[in-house]
């Protein structure tokens, strides 16, 4: 069995690996945690600057040094991924090729209306993923 847990460095992603960091030894599951560095398309003409940073770059060294801080608290071992592109295409593409039998992933339960305008991430892994998604909301 194995359990994949999407992470992206906030509140609730740190909630949904804390709880999947629970549920792995109990469904004696392995556990992949998937960082997807994500550039908003509207950064990249930050791209044209002479300076010619790397935002993927940046960004990656942000969700890896969340999850540093955040893996102190976790008692088992993870296998640990980093993608880059739009986060709920990818933790689905991953999902696929490893054959996750659960994603795990926080919300920030902000409704259906906030959430059409805005976008969710969890909402569209619900509705793409190839398995079971179990949803961990973080405590207000």
């Amino acid at each position: 069995m194995l359990l994949l847990t999407a992470y992206d460095g906030s509140d609730h992603g740190n909630a949904a690996l804390v709880r999947a960091d629970e549920l792995a030894p109990c469904l004696e599951a392995e556990h992949h945690v998937i960082l997807v560095a994500h550039v908003q398309s509207y950064q990249w003409t930050a791209m044209s600057n002479p300076y010619q940073i790397d935002l993927y770059a940046l960004e990656e060294e942000h969700l890896n040094e969340a999850y540093e801080k955040a893996k102190t608290g976790l008692k088992h071992e993870t296998t640990v991924v980093m993608r880059r592109g739009e986060p709920a295409r990818e933790i689905i593409a991953y999902a696929e090729e490893v054959g996750a039998d659960f994603i795990v992933i926080g919300t920030r339960g902000r409704g259906g209306v906030k959430s059409l305008l805005l976008g969710s991430t969890s909402h569209s892994v619900i509705h793409g993923a190839p398995c079971d998604v179990i949803v961990v909301r973080h405590p207000h």
